[in-house]
């Protein structure tokens, strides 16, 4: 089973770890990604089933 990583805000699948740069202490920010989609970084929502994802997605574009 692979889980399934979605930005918080903007719903967006396209998450990456922060660089270096992007933040000043590493460890507030462990587990924290950043979202390709909106620029946010945070910590993701993380979904075991795909179709719960693409149901979470539509919603998010729906908002």
């Amino acid at each position: 089973m692979m889980d399934i990583k979605a930005c918080t805000r903007c719903g967006s699948g396209n998450l990456r770890m922060p660089s270096e740069l992007e933040f000043e202490i590493r460890l507030t920010l462990a587990g924290q990604y950043k979202c390709g989609g909106c620029n946010f970084i945070g910590f993701p929502i993380v979904f075991d089933l795909e179709g719960n994802y693409l149901r979470y997605k539509s919603l998010k574009q729906n908002v």
